[in-house]
């Protein structure tokens, strides 16, 4: 049975990558914002059947399906879909690289319509749906830091083409639109790569909860006062825990504050601090480390994926 339990564990399981939620749980406001009108929403709600999708990762098998947020899915095959329960169980059922066809209810399509969606494998189907959401808000992050980037640079160019500026003015008015709809862009995306981050970080630690340590604040996290003042939020990891995700110890990166210094030097959710000043270090070293740095910052040694760098983070009072 323990040989069975372990090959059932890494065996890839059926994916569709999306998230969602029975749809007599999703409030109607959920719905609107998803752009159903409340008098289309309300029946489908009081019917208690299907699951609205509330968010659709690119590159997922959902995606390239063509399923969208906002969209309910109804039926597969023949079979009713009564909420999230039955959908993860019709899939498993359904099995790893099988098409199945969803009856799906979409607000700007006056009747139900079938989608074939070819299921892929992964090994954590949770875990694999937030990798997908965490790579699309990174791509949206380098998109509007592009866009901002072109809007600057040719503003500059305009600018310096005294005295032809004046005739620039309404380019320039233009210019300046598009990057305060860059901006606010970047400040949603950014938002949503920390959210999709933090939901990766807390899954592994979750998957990998006999590896944690028991040392850890009441809300899960280590208090250590100069990380967290950077916009780091870290748990501790044992060897045996951390040696899975490719580390020899150190500390998880569960989540990183947008606009912090953290942030801006490029860690991650999900992330291994494996050394702080060249050094691996235990949780009680790491505060006395911490503590005799004299130096505006201090070199960690990270760990992402196959991955090794050295960040310099700077440290606030």
């Amino acid at each position: 049975d323990r040989v069975r339990a372990r090959r059932d564990a890494v065996a890839p399981q059926p994916w569709l990558g999306v998230r969602g939620d029975a749809a007599f749980k999703a409030p109607l406001t959920a719905w609107v914002n998803h752009g159903w009108k409340p008098e289309s929403a309300q029946p489908l709600i009081d019917d208690r059947k299907g699951v609205l999708l509330t968010s659709v990762a690119p590159g997922t098998p959902a995606f390239e399906s063509g399923l969208r947020p906002g969209d309910v899915i109804a039926r597969i095959g023949e079979r009713e879909v009564a909420g999230v329960e039955d959908l993860t169980m019709l899939l498993k059922q359904a099995g790893v690289g099988s098409t199945v066809n969803f009856t799906i209810l979409r607000a700007s399509t006056p009747t139900p319509f079938e989608l074939p969606v070819i299921l892929s494998g992964v090994a954590n189907p949770v875990v694999a749906t937030f990798e997908a959401e965490m790579r699309a808000a990174r791509s949206k992050v380098s998109e509007a830091r592009t866009e901002i980037s072109v809007v600057r640079e040719e503003e500059r160019r305009l600018r310096a083409a005294e005295p032809a500026a004046e005739r620039y003015a309404a380019t320039l008015a233009e210019l300046a639109a598009r990057g305060r709809k860059a901006e606010r862009q970047l400040t949603l995306a950014l938002t949503q790569q920390a959210e999709a981050e933090m939901r990766v970080a807390q899954t592994r630690a979750r998957l990998l909860s006999p590896g944690f340590s028991s040392t850890t604040s009441p809300g899960g996290f280590m208090a250590v006062r100069p990380l967290r003042a950077s916009g780091l939020e870290v748990i501790g990891l044992t060897h045996r825990g951390a040696s899975q995700l490719g580390a020899r110890g150190g500390l998880l990166v569960v989540s990183v504050l947008p606009g912090s210094a953290a942030e801006q030097v490029g860690i991650r959710g999900g992330d291994v601090i494996e050394t702080a000043a060249g050094k691996p270090f235990s949780q009680a070293e790491l505060r006395g480390i911490l503590n005799r740095t004299t130096t505006p910052r201090i070199a960690l040694g990270v760990v992402r994926g196959t991955t090794k760098l050295t960040v310099l983070l700077p440290l606030n009072e």
